[in-house]
C-alpha cells in the first residue's frame, strides 16, 4: 500500500492507501448518512463521528489528541492533493464506476477500437 509523509502545521501527517475493506465501510457510512440526511446539528453528534472514523481510517495524525474540525481549508487542501496522489488508482475506478452509475460509458482503454 501506498503512503505519503505530509505536515500541517508542523505536525506529521500520514496519509494511506484505501483498501478494498476501507471503501466498502466508506459506502456503507454514506449510504447510512445519505438515506437519512445530515443537519448542522449532526456536526457534533453520531454522524459527524462516522465521518471521522472514515477519514482516520486514511489519515493519521501523530498527535492523537488532534481535532479535524480544527483543520484549516488550506490544510484540507494539502490533504486531499496528498490523498489524491496516494489514492490515484482508486479516484480513477471511482471517476469509471460514476460514469457507469449515471449512464455515460467509461472511457475506452488504450489500443480499444470504437
Amino acid at each position: 500500500m501506498k503512503v505519503k509523509k505530509t505536515k500541517i502545521d508542523g505536525k506529521s501527517v500520514i496519509i494511506n492507501e484505501l483498501s478494498v475493506r476501507d471503501v466498502l465501510y466508506v459506502i456503507d457510512q454514506i449510504k447510512d448518512i445519505s438515506s437519512e440526511g445530515i443537519t448542522v446539528a449532526d456536526l457534533n453528534g453520531e454522524k459527524f463521528d462516522n465521518v471521522i472514523e472514515v477519514i482516520s481510517r486514511v489519515v493519521e495524525f501523530d498527535d492523537k489528541d488532534f481535532d479535524i474540525r480544527d483543520l484549516a481549508f488550506s490544510d484540507i487542501d494539502i490533504l486531499y492533493d496528498a490523498f489524491s496522489e496516494v489514492n490515484a488508482s482508486f479516484l480513477a475506478r471511482a471517476k469509471q464506476m460514476s460514469g457507469l452509475i449515471l449512464g455515460t460509458p467509461p472511457p475506452k482503454l488504450m489500443g480499444e477500437s470504437s
